[in-house]
């Protein structure tokens, strides 16, 4: 289940973040002023792959995998970037969150619910 992680610090004035977490999912959630969902990020893997779902008021639904940078010892390792990616399995997406988000708000819940097509 789905559990809040308190040690989050926020970096916006304009949007609260809100961070929860278990062994298959990390959830993100940015609220404004009224508590409205801007944007969420459910993060997941899925075949060894770090996988990212992205969904704002302003773009919707989007799907990307986590680039680690570099495998090569002789370089640097580089910072982790989000790249756009094909790989998304939304039903794979919406049974784990359906499993691990049933104590998460009511309201929360279904709003990100709605928001994984089927």
């Amino acid at each position: 289940m789905l559990k809040v992680i308190t040690d989050l610090t926020q970096t916006s004035d304009d949007l609260h973040r809100r961070w929860f977490a278990d062994e298959n999912l990390n959830l993100y959630i940015w609220q404004d002023a009224s508590h409205a969902i801007t944007q969420f990020q459910i993060s997941y893997q899925l075949n060894d792959d770090d996988l990212v779902l992205t969904w704002n008021d302003n773009i919707g639904l989007s799907s990307h995998q986590v680039d680690s940078g570099s495998d090569d010892p002789a370089r640097a390792k580089a910072s982790p970037v989000l790249v756009k990616s094909s790989k998304a399995n939304i039903d794979y997406v919406r049974k784990l969150f359906e499993e691990s988000g049933q104590k998460l708000e009511h309201d929360l819940y279904e709003f990100i619910f709605r928001k994984l097509p089927t």
